[in-house]
């Protein structure tokens, strides 16, 4: 008899001896009782074979293992019958194992998405979910999508790493004075831009910057659909020893009932934040956070883009999206004094992670001029291992020197990060 065969049985048997859910202990015990009773089962294997039927029943079929592996960082499910997934180390290998059937698929996704209360049907052919743990779900499918394939999704851990600064220089991500240059910048009042694609290392490089706040300065951090920040401190006796409010979206199918990005950083700027963290810029809240740093406010966010010269361009974007009309130079002015500096971070060829260049930029006669301040020299980009330097290329301007004496940047990182007679050649790899 095969699995699908016994899970139908199992069901049945089940839905007999209960009249409502049990709880999972007991279901446990009735389950293993009925396979070794009519010998789907031996005592060896029936331990194994009632978890899957478990996963079945309750949980998310072929995903729920997979779903707490801590070696898995995505699973994408191609179609019904391939489904792939990629590990913290890099490789993307096939599942051990795939759906039952189309339907089969249908059934367990819909089952994930209902812990969000999204609903998915051909009406509404995409949508996008969260379960605990920091999980984001999402799924496409009905008449978007080829009908022998049943449905496509993109399953993704998103809970930032709690990298320390060292953890940052030894894994060659940066150097010593790249990564206390960030956050000196930061804790001292200018706003920083951070791009990349998706898991090139943003959001951690994000999280260890904003966890460096003093903990007299109020922080309050936007994310969507899921926190994956933590940066409340306790002293020895579990009390709080900072000032921060973590906010996250709402989203629901009900427009009057959503709360955005946009909303939460429209409602933080009456609630005096000192420093504003906004998750992902991908939306109309790119907008509110340029007005929020050009209004006095330390802000640090993250966007997808691929240099330091393109952040303004994909910001620019964003704004359009939602105030088509509003002059483009404007704003570009507006997105260049709010972001003057900007970090390009990107996951290579053997998997490490490289913030690629640190820029200053400034709008000069109608033109954004980015210089370099920081930047990697590429010179081999493989899977084996990735060479190259690390090289501080240029000071920081004197206007910038200026804000950050005045917010009380001690003279010492100074003559670090504005000394035009500096070692040209940072670290090798």
């Amino acid at each position: 008899m095969n699995f699908s065969e016994i899970l139908d049985k199992t069901q049945q048997h089940i839905s007999k001896m209960f009249n409502t859910t049990p709880d999972l202990e007991s279901m446990e015990n009735h389950i293993q009782h009925f396979l070794l009773q009519n010998r789907y089962a031996t005592e060896e294997t029936v331990q194994e074979l009632s978890s899957r039927l478990l996963d079945e029943m309750q949980g998310y079929s072929i995903l729920t293992p997979l779903l707490s592996q801590e070696d898995v960082e995505e699973i994408n499910i191609n179609r019904w019958d391939d489904v792939k997934i990629t590990y913290t180390n890099g490789e993307t290998l096939p599942a051990p194992q795939h759906f039952l059937s189309p339907s089969h698929a249908i059934d367990i996704v819909r089952r994930m998405l209902l812990a969000s209360n999204m609903v998915w049907d051909n009406s509404s052919c995409i949508q996008v979910g969260h379960l605990t743990g920091n999980i984001r779900v999402t799924v496409v499918g009905f008449d978007i999508l080829d009908k022998d394939a049943a449905l496509a999704v993109s399953i993704r851990k998103i809970t930032a790493s709690d990298l320390p600064r060292e953890g940052f220089i030894n894994g060659g991500t940066c150097t010593e004075n790249m990564i206390d240059f960030l956050r000196e910048l930061y804790i001292h009042g200018v706003s920083l831009c951070i791009a990349g694609s998706t898991g090139s290392g943003k959001t951690t490089l994000l999280s260890y910057l904003i966890k460096n706040v003093p903990g007299h300065k109020r922080l309050i951090t936007v994310e969507q659909g899921t926190r994956e920040f933590d940066c409340i401190r306790r002293n020895e006796t579990g009390k709080v020893s900072n000032s921060v409010i973590h906010l996250q979206t709402r989203l629901s199918e009900n427009e009057n009932q959503s709360v955005t990005q946009e909303k939460l950083l429209e409602t933080m700027m009456t609630m005096n934040p000192d420093y504003i963290a906004v998750g992902k810029s991908k939306g109309a809240e790119a907008m509110q956070a340029i007005n929020a740093a050009n209004t006095g406010h330390a802000v640090i966010t993250t966007t997808h883009a691929n240099s330091c010269e393109d952040v303004y361009f994909r910001l620019i974007s964003l704004c359009k999206l939602k105030y088509p009309n509003m002059d483009e130079e404007l704003l570009t002015q507006l997105a260049v004094r709010a972001f003057p500096i900007t970090v390009y971070i990107k996951k290579m060829e053997d998997n490490s992670r490289k913030i690629l260049q640190i820029c200053e930029s400034q709008y000069e006669n109608k033109k954004v001029k980015t210089l370099p301040l920081f930047q990697f020299n590429l010179k081999r980009n493989s899977k084996e291992k990735v060479q190259g330097k690390f090289e501080q290329v240029n000071p920081l301007s004197e206007r910038l020197c200026n804000q950050l004496l005045e917010n009380g940047l001690d003279k010492h990182w100074l003559k670090i990060f504005a000394n035009n007679k500096m070692k040209k050649e940072e670290k090798s790899l």
